[in-house]
């Protein structure tokens, strides 16, 4: 993302769950969505891209659970959809 500054994560609740608005969609394999350890792997190749990127912001919009290694980034942060509309410009 060298050139982004700003990223922002929607639909990252954190849970591991078959019900899922992308289910059944290209690119989301819902064999692979089924392994347990699925949002664990996430949270981690998340946290990898946090760190290869640390000049680069992350927002996480919504709620959710929230990985403790994420929040002890200081390129992340939580934010509402309201505040990514305004801090977007979308």
């Amino acid at each position: 993302f060298p050139s982004h500054d700003k990223i922002y994560l929607f639909g990252f609740d954190g849970y591991n769950s078959d019900d899922n608005c992308y289910k059944g969609r290209l690119g989301y394999d819902v064999n692979v969505i089924k392994k347990s350890n699925i949002a664990v792997e996430w949270e981690s190749n998340l946290h990898k891209l946090m760190r290869a990127y640390s000049n680069t912001k992350f927002y996480r919009v919504g709620s959710g659970r929230t990985p403790r290694t994420w929040m002890s980034r200081s390129n992340f942060q939580e934010i509402s959809y309201k505040d990514a509309v305004f801090l977007g410009d979308f």
